[in-house]
């Protein structure tokens, strides 16, 4: 068996262990990656609502192939700066 004299065994089995280094480098800090179905889900509203948010740059969207994900970091900032609802009761206080 001959071997091809520029294919390194050690070079090619490192190449996509360097990929994915380089890759969770670049994505540090971005959480999970969610899919436009479980964005929605989590936040409760419609796809129109979603691409308006994502458009407005609320939510970090990234391209994975041909589909559209989401970072969970965002996701979770939106939620967190969302006002706190003013809930009352509706009833009177009797004196």
């Amino acid at each position: 068996m001959t071997e091809h004299p520029t294919l390194d065994p050690i070079s090619v089995a490192a190449a996509p262990l360097n990929t994915l280094h380089q890759y969770e480098a670049s994505t540090a800090g971005l959480g999970r990656l969610l899919t436009v179905s479980e964005t929605k889900t989590t936040l409760g509203i419609g796809t129109t609502k979603l691409y308006e948010l994502m458009a407005e740059g609320a939510l970090d969207a990234r391209k994975l192939g041909r589909r559209t994900m989401i970072t969970e970091t965002s996701t979770n900032a939106y939620k967190a700066g969302l006002p706190k609802a003013d809930i009352r009761t509706g009833r009177k206080n009797v004196a």
